[in-house]
């Protein structure tokens, strides 16, 4: 099975990338020399109706997100482009997108994770990893709850917790040998409300993805056998990253994914 989507492509509108060479025409162009047949635009976004932006998202508002559909060639060359966001929960209730401008988007990736986010994600007051592990599991549980068209997005790099990855080993043993339960009953609301599960490339191209496979595969195995769909994101911010997704058919076989079991956009 080739997987040939990429779901999470910043371009050069992205704060974190600002990349003149990291355009729509120019990504466009790759997918298409690299087989890819779907691709989505996800630049960081905050709706400007919501409070609570930081300082670094405020800028990054629904103007910004237009501003790539302008971009965007005639001639896409067979690919499909979505143009969509990458958001925040910050937890709670508070997200940076409201029901009405989530239903405009073609897809979300929404992390809970952006724990490197001090004070705005993540409080100061979090430092061990058991205390790291059980935010992650308040904040996935906080980020079911919200009101969103979950049929069109994608819990990001939620196997990734920036900000403690030198911890993660230490994390995922308490999340997969002490919360093995209620992550199976986690993942099993997700595949119930449609919930995506992103597979990030970004972090399967690390060496520590190769140190933590056997976690990682248990992690995902978790969400599979609960049901739900995946989608695989390069996570790009620069031209060299699209790279990332070229390993994607690899990553999936050695988790046992199978064509079903891969989110296909309509």
């Amino acid at each position: 099975m080739k997987i040939k989507q990429d779901m999470h492509i910043h371009t050069h509108l992205s704060s974190c990338s600002r990349d003149p060479e990291q355009n729509p025409k120019a990504i466009i162009e790759w997918a298409a020399q690299n087989g890819l047949d779907t691709i989505c635009f996800t630049d960081h976004f905050w709706d400007e109706t919501i409070p609570g932006a930081s300082d670094w998202y405020k800028p990054q508002d629904l103007q910004h997100i237009e501003a790539i559909r302008e971009q965007i060639p005639l001639s896409t060359l067979g690919v499909k482009v979505l143009v969509g966001c990458e958001t925040e929960f910050i937890g709670g209730k508070t997200v940076g997108i409201s029901r009405a401008v989530a239903d405009k988007m073609d897809f979300i990736n929404l992390p809970f994770d952006h724990f490197h986010m001090k004070d705005f994600v993540c409080p100061h007051t979090i430092k061990t990893v058991e205390q790291v592990a059980e935010l992650w599991l308040i904040r996935f549980d906080e980020v079911l709850e919200l009101d969103l068209p979950w049929h069109k997005i994608a819990l990001a790099h939620c196997n990734d917790i920036l900000g403690f990855k030198p911890q993660m080993k230490a994390i995922f043993e308490i999340l997969l040998n002490d919360n093995k339960r209620e992550l199976q009953r986690l993942f099993i609301r997700c595949a119930t409300q449609g919930t995506k599960i992103e597979i990030n490339t970004s972090v399967c191209s690390s060496p520590v993805w190769q140190d933590l496979f056997s976690y990682h595969k248990a992690f995902f195995s978790i969400a599979k056998d609960s049901g739900c769909l995946f989608t695989f994101g390069s996570d790009a911010h620069h031209p060299k990253a699209l790279n990332n997704i070229l390993p994607a058919s690899s990553v999936a076989k050695r988790l046992g994914l199978e064509k079903h079991h891969i989110y296909q956009p309509l």
